[in-house]
């Protein structure tokens, strides 16, 4: 099951996947990205992720890995560093909700997997994200 849900970090709408994490909370798709360099997350991820906490703690021998990208803008060195941000602000609010540290992976593909090709804002946007992985597949 591939699930797509929208959720927004800093000013950024980006997308997170879930993958076999089938307790995703809906969430609005608000669109609009004003910063590229934001890593905090915003209200609207929380029902989602309080979602994945869930059923993450529910089901205590799964895995999961957060893969943190960014738009093509900027150097490889800055993307990889900011795609880490992104993936550890996931992480970090994960364990805040009670998810164990230890089955939560981060790691950041920075500019180098982008969703959308395209060099304008909508595909800046839809590349701006952080993924949910199964880590056991």
């Amino acid at each position: 099951m591939f699930n797509r849900e929208s959720m927004k970090i800093g000013n950024q709408s980006i997308k997170v996947c879930c993958e076999s994490l089938r307790s995703c909370a809906k969430a609005s798709s608000s669109s609009t990205a004003t910063t590229t360099s934001a890593h905090t997350l915003a209200n609207g991820a929380i029902a989602m992720l309080a979602a994945n906490a869930k059923f993450l703690n529910a089901h205590v021998s799964s895995k999961v890995r957060l893969e943190g990208h960014t738009d093509e803008r900027g150097s490889r060195e800055y993307n990889i560093a900011l795609g880490q941000k992104r993936a550890d602000a996931v992480k970090r609010m994960m364990t805040l909700m009670g998810v164990q540290e230890v089955i939560v992976e981060t790691v950041s593909f920075g500019k180098e997997k982008p969703r959308e090709r395209c060099h304008e804002e909508k595909c800046w946007a839809e590349n701006r994200r952080a993924d949910f992985v199964d880590a056991w597949k």
